[in-house]
């Protein structure tokens, strides 16, 4: 089984991290582009006990079905949930919230998860499956802090570039100058070399 831990401060009191957690409405807007994840249904506030989220999962042309159901809530410092149906044998996802002051929370994701036998296994959960939670949990957890410290900021902003003409003339580039906007990283400028 695997268990995969991750943590970020961020600079919101813990009340509201806790409440950003509890709106089952915000698993979505934090999900990264891909895979894409729609909420289907979904319980706010939850209560312990309760199935709280079924989510569709776009993989391509494939979709999956993760069914949640809150297992704990400890005001304002934990929320479990597990999974009722879905990919895995076994999921257990516990949001912790760490009071840092009055306004810093640190907040960590541990997960605990196996994929069945016929999807390899723990050989899977050790490569594909860390590999891909250290980047979804990366991605979401730096989704939840710009929510919750500047929510006016894009979520999934490009990295802006500032295209030098001569450079993109003499590679055969076709560029019309100024700016582009690609990937999903916060702001990057990249300024043009100096002149010779």
């Amino acid at each position: 089984m695997l268990r995969f831990v991750r943590s970020i401060v961020i600079k919101a009191p813990i009340e509201r991290v806790f409440a950003f957690h509890l709106d089952t409405h915000n698993a979505a807007r934090i999900a990264p582009p891909f895979p894409s994840v729609t909420v289907v249904e979904a319980t706010t506030p939850p209560t312990a006990g309760t199935t709280v989220q079924v989510l569709r999962i776009g993989l391509g042309v494939m979709a999956i079905t993760f069914e949640a159901k809150v297992t704990q809530i400890t005001a304002p410092t934990l929320v479990e949930d597990m999974q009722q149906r879905g990919p895995f044998a076994h999921f257990v996802h516990r949001h912790r919230f760490g009071w840092i002051d009055s306004t810093h929370t640190k907040l960590t994701d541990e997960v605990e998860c196996a994929f069945p036998w016929y999807l390899g296994g723990i050989v899977t959960d050790y490569t594909v499956g860390y590999l891909q939670f250290a980047l979804m949990f990366a991605l979401r957890q730096r989704a939840t802090k710009r929510l919750l410290e500047d929510p006016e900021e894009p979520l999934w902003l490009t990295a802006t570039v500032d295209v030098d003409q001569a450079a993109a003339r003499k590679l055969g580039v076709d560029s019309t100058g100024g700016t582009r906007q690609t990937g999903m990283f916060p702001s990057i400028v990249i300024p043009n070399p100096p002149a010779p």
